[in-house]
């Protein structure tokens, strides 16, 4: 599978358009054609272990994952299928108040993100095989925000 975008950089809001390009030796059935946008990050929490004392563990959390379904279930064949996927227009949610009240918020906010590496964003096709190892092709994607 060869998953080519028709742009290398996006922004938040934006479509990525492209193709899934099947390179088959033989048709395959499948269930199903997917392209998936993923955003991930790592972040730092305090753990607490067995005997009491605290630890920080590096943990991953998914901020965005949406999947895109091109094609159900058939024979496939070596072929090209174009897909759009919408990347959203925010990602991150902060909070905009004023006041003493606010800037305890924005306090909080700010130390927060000391602990959170950046956001990955990841473009991945799969073609869904029944009881078979899936065939799929996974890519970075550049968004600014």
């Amino acid at each position: 599978i060869l998953l080519r975008p028709s742009a290398t950089v996006y922004g938040l809001g934006d479509t990525v358009h492209g193709t899934v390009e099947l390179k088959l030796t033989e048709p395959i059935a499948a269930r199903r054609l997917v392209v998936a946008l993923r955003a991930k990050r790592k972040r730092y929490v305090v753990q607490r272990t067995s005997d009491g004392l605290t630890s920080p563990v590096q943990r991953t959390e998914t901020l965005f994952d949406h999947e895109v379904e091109l094609c159900g279930a058939e024979t496939y064949r070596t072929s090209n299928r174009s897909f759009a996927i919408h990347i959203p227009s925010r990602i991150d949610t902060s909070v905009n108040v004023g006041g003493a009240f606010g800037d305890a918020i924005r306090a909080a906010q700010a130390l927060k993100s000391m602990t959170e590496s950046p956001i990955r964003w990841s473009l991945t096709a799969f073609l869904d095989i029944a009881w078979k190892r899936n065939l799929s092709k996974t890519i970075d994607l550049s968004v600014d925000y």
